[in-house]
Parts: C-alpha cells; structure tokens; sequence
C-alpha cells in the first residue's frame, strides 16, 4: 500500500506542476512572447484562453483514458498519460516566440497545451484509483488524499521556480529564463514513468476484469445509467476547481487595479506559496476527518469557507498590504484542502468499479473545464467591464459557483460507510 501511495503520489505531484506552472507562465510571460501585436489586455485575454484550451482538452482525455482504463487496466494509463503530460510540458520549454516564428508560436502553443490536457484528463482517475482500491476501507479519505497533495507540491516546486525567474530582469526572463522551469520537468518525467510501470492493478479492478470485459463502453454506461451522480459530480467540482485560480494564481492580473503595491506577481507567487505549504498538512487532515465525520459535512465547509473569502479578498487587496493579501490566499487553500482532501474517496465511493475509471474522470474533469478554465476569463471579464476598482461583480461569481457546489453536495449521498465493488 505505501509503495502505491508514493509513487502515485509523486506521479501526481509531476504532473500538477506541469499545469500549474503554465497557468503561472500564462499570466506572467506568454501574453508578451506570444501575442505581443495585441494590446496588453487582450493579449492576457488571448493567453488565459491558451491557459483554457488545457482544461478543454482534458475532458477529451477523460473520455479516452477513463473508457480503456476501466477496460484495459488503471497501470497503462497512468504511465501513458505522464509521458503525454510531460512530453507536452519539455516541447513548450522548446518554443520559440511569436518574434521568430509569427503565427506559428501560439498554434503550436496552443497544440502542445492540448497534449498536457488530455494527459492531465487521464491522469486523475488512474492515479485516485490506484490508491483508493487498495486502501483500508476506514482510511480511504487519508490515502485518497496523498494523490491530491499534488496540487499543493506541485503548486510550491512550479511558484518557486517562476518566482526565482521572474526575480531576474524582465529582457532575460523573456529571453531564456521563462523556459528552464519547464525543461527541468524531464529530469522527473523518465524515472517517474518508470516507477509507475512497475505497479500492480487493484484488487478491485482484477476482481471485476472478466464481466468488465463484457462491457465495450463503460464511458457510456457512465453517461446513460450514470448521468445524475455524474452531474452532481460536476456541480460539486466547480467551486474548487475555480477557487486557487481565483485566489492563488491569477490576482496577479488585476490587483494592480486595486492597489499600488510592488512587484505583484511576486506578492501573488508568495502568497500561493505559503497556502501551498499548509494545505500539505491540511489536505490529509481534512480527508482523515471525512473518515470520522464523513464526506458531505467537509466538502460542504469548503464551499461556505470559500464564499467568505469571496466576500473579503479583495478587500484584503485594497488595503495594499502583502500579509494581507497573503491571508485571502490562505483562506482559499483552507476551502480548498476541505473540498479537495475528502474528493478523491469521495467521487470514487460513488462508481461501481466496471465503470469506476470512467465516472470519476468524466465528473472532475467537465467540473474542471467549468470551473477552472473559465474562472480566471470570467473573473478578468468581469472587472474590465465592471471598470476600475469595482469588484462585486466578482464577489457574485465567487459566491454563486461556491452555491452550486454546495447544492450538489447536499443531493449526493454520503459514502463514507460505502463498500467499494
């Protein structure tokens, strides 16, 4: 069992630095190296959409990986969707920008952010249920949660990289620095497809082999017999999808707006830092705590807690003190580590195992493109048409997608008790 956590664990980690650190070069750098003809608002907008394509295509990978996973066997696609992700994340460190090569830059761009969603999209379901299908039934929360530390590891090694680059002149991070971050990936990707390589299936995924194989279209199944759990799956996904794009990652686009502080993209990085190093302790806590008390009254708290720092953020912005803004940030990893801890027990205790791949990876990934890829367009709309230093509109946003996925919780069943089969 430990050896599954860790090496899922670590797949994980790699792979969610990998995304987390394009959405960080997304709104940092890519604006000026790949649309640097359109003015700076709309070429953050032209980049955020590139940012989005990402979680477009990982329901597509979803669709893919999750139908030959509950088919074929979790193992491949776990080694098949790192060699994708990370290929995807090496080649982008390879680009060269608009400058060079014109209109080429940003299609290619925008093909390789394609690869890493579908690789991402495959990868979530494969890596969750490695590890919940082997866990102790009592303690499927806690090693659930191992994978979803990720997030959080994955966050710290992409935002210290990118602050250590943005920290040199803006002509050598435009130059060459943006891209050692991502041709450093490749030193983790080869040993970590070789680890994964030598896990073993599930017990459940073994049992359940021979009348699985009887099912051409599990994916289907999911959509057709499945489709409300796979919906409330949806709606429980979206506000903690959007939440660390909204508080961790893209301020540094707009609180510009709100106050004169230095260098923001550094007091952002800072900020997402310090709440990624928490919630590596908080993601396993929450998760143990669903185990006791169960899935619905934790993921219920996330949702409420991110409604509030919904309500306070950016007034916490306006006072232009960094600590200040560094508190919003932490706020939205604690509604994110009660959302996200108990999340993979939580959506794999709703599937039956023949179709197990396939729903967890449809529900969390359509939740993603829902939530994550639009979060930070919407936001950014909003306040260009709202104009300067009006915000409620936001505020509005924040609270109606944390509502959403509150409703969706309270009409799911709780499954803390559930026996896996």
């Amino acid at each position: 069992m430990r050896k599954v956590a860790l090496t899922s664990s670590a797949g994980a980690i790699v792979e969610w630095y990998d995304f987390f650190l394009y959405a960080a070069a997304a709104s940092i750098v890519f604006d000026k190296l790949f649309f640097p003809s359109l003015d700076p608002t709309a070429g953050l907008l032209a980049s955020l959409a590139t940012y989005a394509v990402g979680f477009v295509s990982r329901p597509i990978g979803a669709l893919l990986f999750g139908n030959l996973g509950d088919r074929v066997g979790r193992k491949s696609m776990l080694v098949w969707t790192m060699a994708i992700m990370g290929g995807g994340t090496f080649l982008i460190g390879c680009l060269p920008g608009y400058d060079t090569i014109g209109v080429a830059a940003p299609i290619l761009l925008i093909v390789l952010r394609v690869a890493q969603g579908l690789g991402l999209g495959g990868e979530y379901g494969g890596a969750v249920l490695m590890v919940v299908e082997n866990a102790p039934d009592r303690r499927r929360g806690f090693y659930g949660s191992l994978v979803q530390i990720g997030v959080p590891a994955g966050i710290i090694l992409s935002s210290a990289a990118m602050a250590v680059v943005t920290s040199l002149d803006e002509d050598v991070l435009l130059s060459w620095a943006w891209r050692v971050p991502f041709l450093l990936s490749a030193l983790i990707i080869i040993p970590a497809v070789v680890i994964r390589s030598q896990l073993h299936e599930t017990r459940f995924f073994r049992a359940a082999r021979d009348s699985a194989a009887s099912r051409r279209a599990p994916m289907a199944e999911v959509v057709t017999k499945w489709w409300g759990t796979s919906l409330k799956v949806v709606g429980a996904r979206i506000a903690e999808s959007a939440n660390l794009f909204i508080f961790a990652t893209f301020p540094a686009t707009f609180i510009g707006s709100f106050t004169d502080i230095p260098h923001p993209e550094s007091v952002v990085l800072t900020g997402s830092l310090i709440g990624a190093v928490l919630s590596l302790a908080l993601l396993p806590a929450c998760a143990t705590l669903s185990d006791r008390i169960g899935r619905k009254p934790v993921y219920l708290a996330g949702a409420a807690v991110m409604a509030v720092d919904g309500l306070i953020f950016f007034e916490l912005v306006k006072t232009g003190s960094a600590p200040m803004i560094w508190l919003g940030t932490i706020i939205a990893y604690v509604a994110m580590s009660l959302m996200y801890g108990p999340q993979a027990a939580y959506f794999s205790e709703l599937f039956p195992t023949n179709i197990r791949y396939s729903g967890v990876s449809l529900g969390q990934q359509f939740g993603g493109v829902l939530g994550g890829s639009l979060a930070p367009i919407i936001v950014v709309s909003l306040l260009n048409v709202a104009g300067e230093g009006v915000y409620w509109p936001v505020v509005a946003y924040i609270v109606g997608i944390a509502a959403i996925t509150a409703l969706s919780v309270l009409l799911l069943p709780e499954t803390r008790r559930r026996k896996l089969g």
